[in-house]
């Protein structure tokens, strides 16, 4: 499910800072992902909190390699040592991390409104 507290979040984050989504996904989960969503909150897709979504199976690239991450920063027009990256996989954030990205390994005992961004 989609937590409204971590919805909510993204929302007040979205005043402050630019937010971006890079998520390695298939158009099969893409296209059920987007049901789920628009049937639980209402809301035409999750991308509507981000300035842009980057789907892998859309780019050709997918995490951990690091072409997705050149990729994602240069169409954001984003600096890596101004830029966070949340991800749930070591190897994810490790990269990101080569990359001169800050980065947090989002633990699953932790929500993401709980960082203090």
């Amino acid at each position: 499910g989609f937590r409204k507290e971590c919805l909510v979040f993204l929302e007040a984050l979205s005043t402050k800072y630019n937010l971006y989504l890079l998520s390695n996904t298939n158009s099969i989960h893409l296209k059920c992902f987007r049901e789920i969503f628009t049937r639980d909150t209402g809301k035409p897709l999750l991308d509507v909190y981000f300035n842009k979504a980057w789907y892998s199976h859309l780019v050709g690239l997918r995490k951990p390699h690091a072409e997705i991450y050149k990729f994602a920063l240069q169409e954001g027009d984003m600096v890596p040592a101004e830029t966070f990256f949340i991800d749930d996989t070591a190897a994810n954030v490790e990269t990101a991390l080569n990359l001169g990205i800050k980065t947090h390994l989002l633990l699953s005992t932790e929500r993401i409104e709980q960082l203090g961004l």
